[in-house]
């Protein structure tokens, strides 16, 4: 992202592009990889991340259900956090802010919706707040490329 901040301050907006798209094409790359490496080893990332014999099966188990959601969308955020960056190297830090805002308060609100079952939602538990937490990389990852791609943006 060094490169996007030079380019930048150095006026070179075709740099900054072909720089950015190289970079959020990679994101998605790393993002399925993730996504194919997490969804194969649930089980033993819960095993590890677990801790040791104290720790229940049924935390193992919900663990694994949260991750069963949440890794399908490693690559929206891998997506949504390069982009971020990219925003803030090309020196624009109110754009990430709001995203990251709104994107945090739609993983507040929709978790709390689906985990309690809210506003008629069926209760979900777990699996409601990891699609609380997909929404919101959802969310994110749209709303950086929306600001990427608009009009005057880095991608124009």
């Amino acid at each position: 992202m060094a490169i996007i901040g030079r380019s930048v301050g150095a006026e070179d907006p075709e740099r900054v592009r072909d720089t950015l798209v190289t970079s959020l094409w990679f994101s998605v790359v790393v993002g399925l990889v993730m996504s194919v490496a997490g969804l194969s080893s649930m089980d033993l990332i819960a095993a590890v991340m677990g801790g040791g014999p104290d720790t229940s099966e049924e935390l193992r188990a919900l663990s694994i259900v949260y991750m069963g959601v949440v890794f399908w969308a490693a690559p929206i955020a891998h997506v949504a956090a390069s982009g971020i960056v990219a925003l803030q190297a090309g020196g624009d830090t109110r754009s990430p802010m709001w995203i990251s805002g709104v994107a945090g308060l739609a993983n507040l609100g929709v978790s709390w919706i689906l985990i309690f079952g809210h506003l008629g939602a069926p209760e979900l538990g777990v699996y409601g707040a990891a699609i609380g937490t997909v929404v919101s990389y959802a969310l994110q990852g749209v709303l950086v490329l929306a600001v990427l791609f608009r009009t005057r943006g880095m991608v124009s």
